[in-house]
């Protein structure tokens, strides 16, 4: 779990983060990024978007979460970025090392296009 000042929480950010930020997506995740005003106060924010079409098991949706969150935890990301990680239904059959390759992948593509 990332401390509160690092969670994106409203939806009305999140809704903005979809809408206006620069997205790239492969065939398990879909990261999406955008700038913000907070860099002061906050490094970056963060949101893990988890769908019930991954699974109707709330097990397989938490155990697919949990390692999108050890994976960000442990990622070098972005300074002064709002960053929302979204899963297809592919990320259910994912490991970890599958799912890590894919988002530092985008993760760093995302920096290198910024």
């Amino acid at each position: 779990m990332f401390p509160r000042p690092e969670r994106l929480k409203t939806s009305r950010d999140i809704i903005t983060v979809l809408r206006t930020g620069s997205r790239r997506s492969s065939s398990r995740v879909a990261v999406s990024v955008l700038p913000h005003r907070r860099s002061q106060e906050v490094p970056h924010r963060i949101a893990v978007i988890v769908d019930k079409k991954l699974s109707k098991k709330a097990v397989v949706r938490n155990l697919v979460r949990r390692r999108i969150r050890a994976i960000l935890h442990d990622a070098s990301l972005p300074q002064g970025y709002d960053i929302i990680v979204r899963t297809n239904p592919q990320a259910a059959t994912a490991t970890y090392s599958e799912l890590c390759t894919e988002i530092t992948g985008l993760l760093s593509s995302l920096a290198r296009r910024s």
